[in-house]
């Protein structure tokens, strides 16, 4: 099962594991549900298949545009690959690699940095907005910093909270301490580079992005 989602993937990996050691909790799930478990089927990210089942050739073999140029700071957020014992161990939970290593197949630069791991507050966007951009702010700051022109995630939830968040887009002013001023960053889900670099068209998908992608994308001359 390909999940394009990190909460759903958390949540789905959390049953499966819960299913396979708890003897007690699959008995009573087969019950309810009318089901049996056979284990078959893995939850599985979208990053882990594309970036673990294909080989580098069969990823790059239609690059037609390479992004060159553009550097990005990859965030995995929060649930993608933690905790290891739900998602299993197909990056390193503290220090993941997997995407940075895909960006760079499509010809983009990942800059590297210390918050990929850090959480967007994306569960807490209705209830505890306060605390949501304080994070977006921290996560979009620290982008800048490491010299990224935009941040690149593979979980949707994630991408719409800080395309969202970065200085009140989304909704109306919300209370924050004072922070440093910075450009609001064009945020991009993982597929939608691999598109680019494929040579094809996103100019609808692109234009509902809050943070618009295509100056930048203009300027360097990928769209």
């Amino acid at each position: 099962m390909a999940i394009p989602c990190a909460a759903c993937y958390s949540r789905l990996a959390a049953a499966d594991l819960a299913l396979q050691q708890d003897g007690a909790f699959r008995a009573r799930m087969e019950s309810v549900l009318d089901f049996k478990y056979d284990g078959r089927v893995r939850p599985r990210s979208l990053l882990d298949i594309l970036a673990n089942d294909l080989s580098k050739e069969a990823l790059t073999a239609k690059v037609k545009a390479p992004l060159e140029g553009l550097k990005v700071v990859a965030y995995y957020g929060c649930l993608l690959i933690r905790p290891p014992e739900y998602t299993g161990r197909w990056d390193d939970p503290e220090h993941p690699q997997t995407m940075d290593l895909l960006i760079g197949l499509m010809g983009a630069e990942a800059m590297p940095w210390s918050y990929g791991v850090d959480c967007c507050g994306g569960s807490l966007t209705l209830n505890r907005s306060d605390v949501v951009v304080h994070l977006v702010d921290r996560l979009a700051i620290a982008a800048h910093e490491a010299g990224a022109d935009a941040l690149v995630t593979a979980c949707p939830m994630c991408m719409a909270n800080v395309d969202g968040r970065q200085l009140y887009r989304g909704g109306p002013p919300l209370p924050r301490p004072p922070k440093p001023a910075y450009e609001p960053l064009p945020i991009f889900y993982f597929t939608e580079l691999m598109a680019l670099a494929y040579g094809l068209s996103l100019k609808k998908v692109l234009g509902k992005h809050l943070v618009d992608p295509r100056p930048l994308l203009g300027r360097l001359g990928l769209v």
